[in-house]
């Protein structure tokens, strides 16, 4: 079951831009974006791990997303 709301992804792609959106693309985009939001947080906690700390804080957010996007080459 998802978690993000369909509603939400709507009113952020029309904040993009998108004057009409499917449903399909609406999910595709939120099944994309939890995904996405899964991976980070996976390597958030892994850094958090590695520097004997429980708590995930904003700068292993940060590093994660960054690393992500390095290895795409989207940064």
């Amino acid at each position: 079951m998802a978690d993000l709301s369909v509603s939400g992804i709507r009113r952020l792609a029309k904040k993009s831009g998108a004057e009409r959106i499917s449903q399909d693309a609406l999910l595709a985009l939120r099944d994309v974006a939890e995904k996405f939001i899964l991976k980070i947080s996976s390597m958030a906690t892994e850094l958090a791990n590695h520097a004997n700390r429980k708590t995930v804080q904003k700068e292993d957010v940060v590093k994660a997303t960054k690393m992500i996007f390095e290895s795409l080459k989207l940064i």
